[in-house]
């Protein structure tokens, strides 16, 4: 079991980490190409099915429930990650009213990324009974500490530390 977990895990981290180089590219950080997201998507709603037992009707429409959240969100961050510039702009321009504007609209951003958990729940609880609404949340639950575990073991692709020489032991 434990041995599944990491491979899934590793999985994921493909989708989220390894792409980080690729997305920067293209002005994003942090955020998995769509192509790597959608696989990522399909490995959870595979865990998701099989931990939680669900009916195909129960899975598809999760599924939907959990695409429209990531997409929320990916369009969230980068719209933060956009005020965030200008705030940056503002801030370095001394512009007190461009500076407020910008903060406002950060934290106004913010408190929409917070509350998109609980929303996608919430139409989760909709469609699980109880015991599968519970299995829900240690399953995502430990697909994000698996997903945190294994990101902080590998540094991201293109970070100094990836390719760094390590000295050897004395």
């Amino acid at each position: 079991m434990r041995r599944n977990t990491t491979l899934f895990a590793l999985a994921l981290l493909v989708g989220f980490g390894l792409s980080t180089t690729l997305d920067a590219r293209a002005g994003g950080v942090g955020e998995a190409p769509s192509g790597k997201r959608e696989q990522v998507h399909e490995l959870i709603m595979a865990r998701l099915n099989s931990e939680l037992g669900l009916t195909p009707e129960q899975s598809e429409r999760l599924s939907r429930i959990l695409r429209k959240s990531r997409e929320q969100r990916v369009a969230l961050k980068a719209r933060a990650r956009e005020l965030t510039g200008q705030l940056r702009s503002a801030n370095a321009g001394g512009d007190e009213k461009k500076i407020h504007q910008a903060i406002k609209q950060l934290s106004a951003v913010r408190v929409q990324l917070d509350g998109l958990d609980e929303q996608r729940f919430n139409e989760v609880k909709a469609i699980l009974v109880p015991r599968q609404q519970a299995k829900y949340l240690l399953v995502m639950e430990d697909i994000r500490r698996e997903v945190q575990a294994v990101r902080r073991a590998s540094p991201p692709e293109g970070s100094p530390a990836a390719g760094a020489v390590r000295p050897s032991p004395p």
